[in-house]
């Protein structure tokens, strides 16, 4: 074990009273997630030179690595075998044991418009598509506008469809972000596209972001494509 890592942990213990937590999990599972994930192991390249390349290289830096890591593991106050568990228990576990107040932070929440022809962007965790409502594109006088415009905000809000899926929309995040708060989630980035992320995205993200302030506050919108042609 490092002489640095030892002296501080002797160090905090004389201050105050310090769990160390060290996760781990079987060779196999390991191998496993390195394997679903094709990332490298960071020890494979320290190998010499005539280990062949795939699973026997891999195999043999997990081993490596665990047996680095066996000075800090006997020094653990508490061990979490990950093999058996998802990602999301151990999150829970974490978040329950060790940030009991992180349960009561607010969800923050991003609402995008964009365009589909835009392509669709990749940091959304779910998304919306709003085509099937009339288009403003093909009326001369709202095309060059945007769904930030009044004009174009009452053409598209005054559909009663539209208005009825602002509604069942609302309702649906009011369900959900109690639950995705009380499973760690502290992110959620939801989308709206229609073709061109100028006119009808834009005006219902508006309009569901008003809806949704009073229940999260912690709400924030975006517009990706509003401003292309």
């Amino acid at each position: 074990m490092p002489k640095a890592l030892l002296s501080c942990w002797e160090s905090l213990n004389k201050i105050a009273q310090v769990e160390m937590l060290f996760v781990e999990a079987s060779q196999e599972i390991i191998l496993n997630r390195f394997r679903e994930t094709r990332r490298t192991h960071p020890l494979a390249m320290t190998l010499d030179e005539t280990t062949s390349e795939g699973v026997e290289t891999l195999t043999r830096a997990i081993a490596l690595d665990e047996k680095i890591l066996e000075p800090v593991r006997a020094l653990a106050t508490r061990v979490v075998d990950t093999s058996r568990i998802s990602s999301q228990t151990l999150r829970q576990t974490i978040l329950h044991d060790y940030a009991p107040s992180a349960r009561h932070l607010e969800l923050g929440v991003l609402l995008v418009s964009f365009g589909f022809k835009h392509g669709t962007p990749a940091d959304l965790d779910t998304l919306f598509d709003v085509r099937c409502f009339p288009n403003p594109h093909y009326i001369a006088e709202l095309r060059p506008l945007t769904g930030l415009d009044d004009k174009v905000a009452k053409f598209v809000l005054n559909d009663t469809q539209v208005t009825t899926f602002i509604e069942k929309t609302a309702d649906l995040m009011n369900f959900l972000v109690p639950l995705y708060r009380s499973e760690g989630k502290r992110y959620l980035a939801v989308g709206i596209g229609c073709t061109g992320g100028k006119h009808r995205s834009v005006a219902i993200v508006e309009a569901l972001g008003e809806r949704l302030r009073a229940i999260i506050p912690n709400l924030k919108i975006e517009h990706r494509h509003f401003d292309r042609e």
